[in-house]
């Protein structure tokens, strides 16, 4: 098993990963990764700014995830443990529908808080589709909190704003 930054090289299979785990979101009725996202275009970018992860399982990539190591707030009418500016966000994770319930999402996630402590970040923040309790769960067995919902044109239902304090 290997985490590492992907390479453009990467986009043709992160997007039939993308396409596969989009089926199955909509086989269970959710429908958040639909209307073109994600697409090429920002898995392009999340490459280029060295910023998109994959799961390596037998030269196969059966994760991803990406990571913004720069601050920036697009939650600013939520209340936040971490009051400072110094916190990370983990955005579209996800596993291959065959590799699911192996521990691979948790893997990863430990790998981008693993990677935040190591460069001095004191918090994590991420967005969940609210209807996916699994998801929800997942998260707050690894100590993320909601704090707040936000709304995006992705899906109508809302998203749990979730954070970690890391430091």
């Amino acid at each position: 098993m290997v985490i590492e930054l992907a390479k453009l090289s990467d986009i043709k299979e992160i997007m039939v990963l993308i396409s596969n785990v989009n089926k199955n979101l909509l086989s269970k009725g959710f429908t958040n990764w639909n209307k073109g996202y994600p697409n090429y275009e920002i898995i392009e970018k999340d490459i280029l700014n060295r910023e998109q992860f994959i799961l390596l399982k037998n030269y196969k990539i059966i994760g991803i995830y990406s990571s913004a190591k720069y601050n920036y707030d697009i939650f600013p009418e939520l209340d936040f443990n971490d009051k400072s500016d110094n916190y990370a966000m983990v955005h579209r994770l996800a596993v291959s529908p065959d590799e699911q319930g192996k521990g691979y999402a948790k893997l990863m996630m430990s790998h981008a808080e693993d990677k935040y402590i190591e460069k001095g970040f004191t918090s994590i923040r991420l967005g969940v589709h609210s209807a996916n309790t699994k998801l929800v769960k997942f998260y707050r067995d690894l100590d993320y909190k909601v704090r707040g919902e936000a709304h995006f044109e992705v899906d109508e239902a809302p998203f749990f704003i979730m954070e970690k304090i890391i430091s």
